[in-house]
């Protein structure tokens, strides 16, 4: 009997350890697990979070033209691409004589990467169409007989939330749309050559040129801050 006795109090022991083994090799599992998923869960809040950070941006750099903005010009002719029926062409030719030289000579189209509005001196360049009735691309000012683009700092915070949004609806009468969305950091293509205006405030001036801003080709911008613009009906 005696024999038998020790060999149960053997295996009985053996198996113990081995359980036991086992059992910390299971939390210790259960531990890593846990610490994959937690990592998981944190960068899937991360990601979350950057998305909708990136909205609220698209949201706020979002503006519904205003008519009753001080920088609304009631009798602006103006002619774009949210037109299907022809009925403005057909205004247009009564009225061409308003618009600039550009915009007759391109019929108020795209041609060769540029949008010209009937406004004069002011133009969207490396342009592509956005939706079914806007345009997108740089926005560039002509000074001295001499096209150059638009920094971006004229659209940021530092220069004032009210003379954000009128410089917006100033820039989006001029081109006939009821929407514009601004695009920071040359998203819309850097340009090259003069960087004419910078820290912009529009304030009830007939044309964006007209506007205060810090003096024809000053203000230390670079090609990386061009302002870019969608617009559309």
């Amino acid at each position: 009997m005696r024999p038998a006795l020790l060999c149960l109090l053997f295996c009985s022991t053996v198996l113990r350890a081995t359980e036991g083994s086992r059992l910390r090799r299971l939390e210790a599992d259960v531990k890593l697990l846990k610490t994959f998923i937690f990592g998981e869960l944190t960068s899937i809040r991360d990601e979350v979070k950057e998305i909708s950070n990136r909205v609220d941006i698209l949201e706020n750099n979002t503006v519904t033209h205003d008519p009753s903005s001080p920088n609304q010009e009631k009798n602006i002719t103006f002619y774009n691409l949210g037109d299907k029926t022809g009925e403005s062409g057909k205004t247009l030719q009564s009225s061409m004589l308003t618009c600039n030289e550009d915009f007759i000579a391109n019929n108020g189209r795209i041609k060769d990467g540029y949008y010209y509005p009937c406004a004069k001196d002011i133009r969207l360049a490396n342009v592509y169409p956005y939706r079914s009735t806007g345009v997108q691309g740089r926005l560039e000012v002509r000074h001295d007989r001499k096209w150059g683009t638009v920094c971006d700092d004229s659209f940021q915070s530092n220069v004032g939330e009210p003379y954000i949004t009128n410089n917006v609806n100033m820039v989006c009468r001029m081109f006939g749309f009821r929407e514009c969305q601004y695009m920071l950091n040359a998203v819309q293509g850097r340009g090259s050559g003069d960087i004419w205006m910078n820290y912009v405030r529009c304030d009830g001036q007939s044309s964006f040129l007209d506007c205060p801003h810090e003096g024809w080709g000053n203000g230390g911008c670079t090609h990386y801050e061009d302002i870019g613009f969608r617009m559309w009906n």
